[in-house]
């Protein structure tokens, strides 16, 4: 709180004053029983580290999204990422959404009318990165139909923006706790 109040030109107040006040009358943060404080829930950490970064320099932003285009980073601030792309909308579009869409699909420029060849690069990027193992098939028949349950990995590369490959997870997700109907 202190680094906060000095950040703000706000020397004068007392500092675990301000934060008794805000855990009071706000519920926002809270004690977590270790001498620590805490936000009362993640989300709201996670907003408040969107707006937090909204408000800050051009420049800056343009440091943050460009450090967040790796796999490991872009979950480490998922949250925080959802939040931006409603709270900065135009930043996050301009040098996180747009940067990884090039990065995925090979783009040069981003038009609104994206030609095959690219949509091509892109898709053959997320296929590959699917693998279905066959050495763990499951097989259950009944009748004249034999359903086969397979599972399947998918490989993010931690180096590169995942962006695109989660926004097929839920897609992954349902094919790989499917089953597949074999006449």
């Amino acid at each position: 709180m202190q680094i906060a109040l000095e950040s703000e030109c706000q020397e004068d107040i007392e500092p675990q004053s301000l934060v008794e006040i805000i855990k009071k009358c706000t519920g926002i943060l809270c004690s977590d029983g270790y001498d620590q404080i805490t936000f009362s829930h993640k989300t709201l950490q996670e907003f408040y580290t969107a707006v937090f970064i909204s408000e800050q320099s051009e420049e800056d932003k343009k440091e943050f999204y460009s450090s967040v285009k790796f796999a490991q980073e872009e979950k480490r601030y998922e949250g925080v990422l959802k939040f931006l792309s409603s709270v900065d909308r135009n930043d996050y579009v301009e040098n996180y959404y747009i940067a990884c869409f090039k990065e995925m699909f090979n783009a040069d420029k981003v038009t609104t009318c994206i030609d095959n060849r690219t949509m091509m690069i892109g898709l053959n990027k997320i296929i590959d990165s699917i693998s279905i193992p066959f050495n763990n098939i499951e097989r259950k028949a009944s009748g004249n139909t034999l359903t086969v349950s397979l599972g399947m990995n998918l490989s993010v590369d931690d180096e590169k923006s995942s962006f695109f490959l989660l926004k097929i997870n839920k897609t992954y997700f349902e094919l790989s706790n499917s089953e597949f109907n074999i006449l």
